[in-house]
């Protein structure tokens, strides 16, 4: 065999190892993106939409109106300063919170309400809501943040009415005095 020959298959033997380790990079690539959850590079949750519990429709009383447009943005200091619970925590509320706190709060501040929910593992992780900081926290702004979302929070006015958002603030109040942190 010529030398000429030689360098040509070793060419095409060296050629053929790079394209089939960059084939395997690049399945190997795609394996990973499949396996992992990518969300928008917006970090602004204002601009996304909100998680809807898997199998959950959401079903309004023929007799609803819809809030769409219809509350308007407040800046988080005027609600924070402005807005009052109109809802007693009663044992009704408090079950009703609960069990909202449940489907839609819980993947994101999880059960302990840590900020440890399964959600939060994967992207800006939510604040502790038994911690100091949220304690402080009036109602009308944590009201506020659950209705139109803020920057690390996705907004649930289009999924829940103003009471079972009330609600909600009742369950947290109520949890914050049992279990401080």
């Amino acid at each position: 065999m010529s030398p000429k020959t030689t360098a040509r298959r070793v060419l095409a033997l060296g050629l053929l190892l790079i394209a089939g380790l960059a084939a395997w990079v690049y399945a190997k690539d795609q394996q990973a993106k499949a396996e992992k959850h990518y969300y928008s590079p917006t970090r602004d949750m204002r601009k996304t939409a909100g998680i809807t519990p898997q199998g959950m429709t959401l079903e309004l009383p023929d007799s609803s109106v819809s809030t769409m447009g219809v509350e308007p943005v407040l800046p988080v200091d005027v609600a924070a300063a402005t807005l009052k619970n109109p809802v007693a925590p009663d044992t009704a509320s408090l079950r009703r919170g609960g069990q909202t706190y449940a489907i839609y709060c819980t993947p994101c501040h999880g059960p302990m309400m840590d900020g440890k929910g399964p959600v939060a593992a994967k992207y800006v992780p939510p604040p502790d809501l038994l911690a100091k900081m949220t304690r402080d926290r009036t109602d009308g702004y944590i009201y506020r943040y659950v209705r139109q979302g803020g920057a690390i929070m996705p907004k649930y006015g289009f999924a829940l009415s103003s009471q079972r958002v009330w609600d909600v603030v009742n369950f947290v109040r109520v949890m914050q005095k049992k279990s401080p942190r």
